[in-house]
């Protein structure tokens, strides 16, 4: 059977004839590929082609690997070794003694020196008739302050007349029972218990006038009052007006005396800042309203107990204000001068903590790094006392330190 030529075989036969060598060998008819042999020769294509492209992108970009580890953990301790990429980034400090870093100044207020203040109330019930004084006035001891009308005045200054009716009574009694016992027309024992009438009546007369002196009141009418002021100096507190009903039950005073020549400024002082606070320290009390203006004062009292809801301490400091610069309720600004032997610090950034404790990386004499418990004190522009754990001279991991712990913890 002849082959039948493809199409356009022939056409293309007759429009373009090829030659033939003279000693070529007959040609062959073309073979078809099969499709599985193309689909694999397409894959082995592409994955070559990827494998070129990943080595070519990735040539200059490989890593090359640590020669060493970077940190060793052994209990307690930690190893860099040498020539380790880590060294890069731990930095040390010694210890050094230097003397107690200055507290920060704390808020306060402003509060009238309890020493020197009288508070006023009236010794008696009764009706107020008048007030002479406003908040904020001056006084001298013995001014008046105000007025009173009360009943029991009344019945005090009626007992005082009885007893002395009844001790004038009582004399004139003994005056003649003595005549009558010179003129023997009476017995001695009536002698003696007019003598013991008298006595009597004379202590009955003394307690009524001591009652009424004990008010420490001035008293010209009858049922009424008047209460003096006991010191010289300025009306900080008046809580009373006229036609008010008063008496020595209300607990709250009507009006408060206080010289103002010294006051008390109240710090609160944060809790874990109280600890190098004690008496007799000095400290710095300025107003924020004027604090190129400050005073020197002296502690005289720190509270022992803390505040529950701000956490903080009441320390009391004794100030002059003889310019009166200092007024009672205004804020104030004290700091307080640092006390205490000289101490160790060291750079904040050398502490660090694992949420229990407080700790520093101190390196030994080997050269290994000593994870050390400390007991970190006052903190304050980037220094820190350390009240326990480290000596002086001893050199600390001042950079890295947080690292360090972090690689303790890994480690676990």
């Amino acid at each position: 059977m002849s082959e039948m030529p493809l199409p356009g075989d022939g056409a293309h036969r007759e429009s373009a004839p090829q030659a033939t060598l003279p000693h070529d060998p007959p040609a062959r008819p073309p073979r078809r590929s099969s499709p599985v042999v193309t689909a694999v020769a397409v894959v082995a294509m592409a994955a070559g082609l990827a494998v070129f492209a990943w080595s070519t992108l990735n040539k200059t970009e490989k890593m090359p690997e640590l020669a060493v580890a970077p940190v060793q953990v052994q209990g307690k301790e930690v190893s860099i070794p040498p020539g380790s990429s880590s060294w890069a980034y731990v930095k040390f400090a010694p210890a050094a003694v230097d003397k107690p870093i200055e507290p920060l100044p704390v808020a306060g207020r402003i509060a009238v020196d309890e020493t020197k203040t009288s508070r006023i109330s009236s010794p008696l019930q009764g009706l107020v008739d008048s007030v002479a004084v406003r908040l904020g006035q001056e006084v001298k001891a013995g001014d008046v302050l105000l007025a009173v009308r009360s009943g029991a005045l009344v019945d005090l200054q009626a007992e005082a007349r009885l007893a002395q009716a009844h001790l004038s009574a009582q004399k004139r009694n003994l005056a003649r029972i003595t005549s009558l016992v010179q003129l023997q027309a009476a017995p001695e024992k009536d002698l003696v218990a007019a003598r013991e009438a008298y006595e009597e009546a004379k202590v009955a007369l003394d307690a009524a006038e001591l009652k009424q002196h004990s008010l420490r009141v001035h008293s010209e009418a009858s049922g009424r009052f008047e209460i003096l002021a006991p010191r010289a100096g300025v009306v900080v507190l008046r809580d009373v007006s006229p036609g008010q009903e008063v008496g020595p039950e209300r607990t709250e005073p009507l009006v408060v005396i206080a010289e103002l020549d010294q006051v008390w400024a109240v710090a609160s002082v944060p809790e874990a800042e109280v600890g190098g606070i004690e008496e007799n320290q000095q400290a710095r009390v300025w107003l924020p309203s004027s604090p190129s203006r400050s005073a020197t004062g002296t502690v005289t009292w720190v509270s022992p107990l803390v505040d529950p809801d701000r956490h903080t301490v009441d320390v009391r400091v004794r100030v002059d204000n003889k310019d009166g610069h200092m007024r009672p309720n205004a804020w104030a600004q004290v700091a307080f001068a640092p006390a205490g032997a000289p101490r160790i610090v060291i750079p904040a950034a050398a502490v660090v903590t694992d949420d229990e404790r407080s700790v520093v990386f101190a390196k030994l004499a080997s050269g290994k790094l000593e994870r050390r418990d400390v007991q970190p004190g006052r903190q304050r522009d980037g220094r820190v006392e350390i009240m326990g754990g480290l000596k002086e001279g001893e050199q600390v991991a001042v950079e890295g330190a947080l690292l360090l712990l972090n690689a303790m913890v890994l480690a676990k």
